[in-house]
């Protein structure tokens, strides 16, 4: 399998994230014969703010595409990668490049929110299978499915993850929360869903803090937290922005006011080793966890740790799972032709380290397990420990029927 990894580290340029090469790729045909490569377009965050996140796609396809030898169907198979650097206009920039010129069977990407509805029109167009690693949801509304032909959520939307965590949270943690969200699309919805189905329970939101993405400093709105000493907030950080809040969360002592809630990115693996015990206590929703007990949660983790040696964070599972779905659609199709391949997804399960996973036929969102977890020492270090299963639950088609 060649990878724009591997071009950019033997030119010498690969760095800790993988940043786009201007290597073009003439030539390409779209006839699917024998020789003909599988290829497959990464564009996303890999040098910004969702960096850590874009390498960590970048393993999971590897260790998907690995398992079957870097061919499927006697075709190698081939990736490239472009970096957005997380601004919606550099990523409509790089797809619009990678489906000109490497024509790619499968499209993943991008991270942000933001992104995402910069370039969403464009991939939805073309003669490609888009999954999407980090968002089901468009970024205008974060909570409707995507709704389109040939995408496919592999992860979550907002609805997913934030409407029966507030059902739960009213029962089980507090009446009253406040909301603290990165000041973007993505946290407005995971805002907005949590007090719209909080509300709904008989809760009430006493206030809200909406930083920028890309804070480095909560001090100013950290004590608003501090007069109003809610029993409750329910937050979305990611990233850099979760090691920074999670820590200066617990330098304002909030953990002995404050129940601290969250969607799971907040406080994931890939974040933990840096936030250390000051994410100890938190509780959070995800539709994964290190500890699950899932025998093929079992296999990834062995497998990944023997690969990376460390233990792999939800986003490497996530393009696994991708990568699995790749295979198993052009397996069960026997090429690459897109019509083929849009059935053949809906109608597949996949035993996911997650759980199960289909596909609503009706929206292409993601139908699966979520999990109430709680962070704890484990083994001497912070880890998520599932305490309780939530209802699985699809997505409101509301307008979008596909099926």
């Amino acid at each position: 399998m060649t990878t724009r990894r591997q071009l950019l580290k033997s030119a010498g340029l690969a760095g800790g994230a993988v940043l786009a090469a201007n290597i073009p790729f003439a030539g390409v045909r779209r006839a699917q014969g024998q020789d003909e490569t599988i290829r497959i377009a990464i564009v996303q965050d890999m040098s910004s703010v969702y960096g850590l996140l874009g390498d960590l796609h970048i393993k999971g396809l590897e260790m998907a595409f690995e398992s079957v030898g870097n061919e499927i169907l006697g075709r190698k198979i081939e990736m490239v990668v472009e970096d957005t650097a997380a601004d919606p206009g550099t990523g409509l920039a790089k797809a619009k490049k990678v489906l000109a010129t490497f024509k790619p069977h499968f499209f993943t990407g991008p991270i942000a929110s933001s992104t995402y509805a910069a370039m969403k029109d464009l991939v939805m167009r073309s003669d490609t299978i888009w999954l999407l690693l980090t968002q089901g949801a468009g970024a205008e509304d974060t909570v409707l499915p995507i709704c389109s032909a040939n995408a496919f959520s592999v992860t979550w939307n907002n609805w997913q993850l934030s409407w029966p965590f507030a059902q739960w949270a009213y029962k089980n943690i507090a009446q009253e929360f406040w909301l603290g969200y990165a000041d973007y699309n993505w946290g407005q919805g995971a805002g907005a869903v949590f007090k719209e189905s909080f509300e709904q329970a008989g809760g009430k939101i006493g206030g809200t803090i909406a930083p920028p993405l890309g804070t480095a400093d909560y001090a100013p709105y950290l004590t608003q937290i501090v007069s109003a000493k809610p029993p409750a907030i329910y937050c979305f950080f990611a990233g850099g922005d979760a090691v920074n809040f999670v820590k200066q969360w617990r330098q304002f002592g909030l953990h002995e006011t404050t129940k601290l809630t969250c969607q799971g990115f907040m406080i994931e693996e890939e974040v933990l080793p840096a936030q250390g015990e000051d994410a100890i206590g938190t509780t959070s929703v995800l539709n994964w966890a290190l500890t699950l007990d899932v025998p093929a949660n079992k296999t990834f983790r062995e497998q990944y740790n023997a690969r990376y040696d460390s233990d792999p964070a939800i986003y490497a599972m996530i393009a696994r799972d991708a990568g699995r779905v790749m295979i198993q659609a052009i397996n069960a199709t026997g090429g690459t032709d897109t019509a083929a391949l849009i059935p053949a997804i809906e109608n597949m399960t996949l035993d996911s380290p997650r759980g199960k996973l289909r596909f609503d036929a009706k929206t292409h969102e993601a139908v699966q397990s979520y999990y109430v977890r709680e962070t704890r020492m484990v083994d001497g270090r912070p880890t998520n420990v599932v305490i309780a299963d939530l209802p699985i639950v699809e997505t409101p088609a509301k307008a979008c029927d596909l099926a």
